[in-house]
């Protein structure tokens, strides 16, 4: 340990000799000497062992400097999860399809946890940017405003059939998902932008005052949602991923709605 320190502090005093020397003539401050720290002089140490082998520094793991690391994990267990589980995957699993390492999803997310609930977040957003624009879309209409309603769900419920999917695995069957559970909140987003929707429209005049506002909103949740959550179970002479949302089914589903809803 002796010599270590005796190796370093010459290792040292050598790094600072040496840039003292490139200072140039006295008076006349060298931009290298300038941007040169006591930090810059032990990073030019080297610290050996008595064996001779570099010293394994301590703290936090070398970083990916990539810029698009966070994006590229989102990315790769989007990916993963088209095919498996997500009780299944590993960091080195998602590291590996990232191109990086099990320690970055760690720094980025906090583990496997973390990153799930990124994805979810990243979901989230979207479905509710779409449910902001049908707000405004359904107040602007004249009319066709349960097709709008059922076209809006149809596309989120679609699109978002892999986060739907996650949450339901995470956040319903597993209990280490409860964790995160307000970081997920789709199905409650839906909902209650139903509730201010249908309400609107009872007080328009589009629907009965009588409707409830409650049943009428997972009546339209159950139409446009739970075909989609068949495709997982349900083989495909039952039930065709390219019919559901079309414009004639959806057109079907908006009817029924209308005969519980309009007057």
């Amino acid at each position: 340990m002796a010599m270590l320190g005796i190796g370093f502090a010459a290792g040292l005093a050598h790094s600072l000799c040496g840039m003292m020397v490139r200072a140039g003539p006295r008076g006349v401050e060298s931009p290298k000497l300038a941007a040169c720290t006591i930090r810059d002089a032990f990073a030019a140490t080297v610290m050996t062992s008595n064996s001779g082998h570099p010293l394994r520094p301590r703290g936090r793991p070398r970083r990916d400097r990539r810029e698009d690391v966070p994006e590229t994990l989102i990315r790769a267990l989007e990916d993963l999860l088209a095919n498996r589980p997500a009780d299944a995957l590993t960091l080195r699993d998602i590291a590996a399809a990232a191109g990086t390492s099990p320690e970055m999803v760690r720094y980025y997310f906090n583990g496997k946890e973390g990153l799930i609930a990124a994805l979810l977040d990243e979901s989230l957003v979207r479905v509710r940017d779409r449910l902001d624009g049908l707000t405004a879309d359904l107040a602007r209409a004249k009319q066709d405003h349960t097709r709008q309603i059922v076209d809006c769900l149809s596309e989120i419920y679609l699109r978002e059939r892999l986060a739907g999917k996650l949450f339901n695995a995470v956040f319903v069957h597993d209990r280490a998902g409860r964790r995160l559970e307000d970081r997920a909140g789709r199905p409650d987003t839906i909902v209650a932008a139903l509730h201010a929707v249908i309400d609107d429209l009872k007080e328009r005049g589009h629907y009965r005052p009588s409707v409830d506002t409650g049943r009428a909103a997972i009546m339209i949740m159950s139409l446009t949602g739970c075909p989609v959550r068949l495709l997982e179970t349900l083989d495909q002479r039952w039930i065709d991923e390219g019919r559901l949302g079309d414009p004639q089914w959806n057109a079907d589903v908006a009817a029924m709605i209308e005969r519980f809803c309009c007057p």
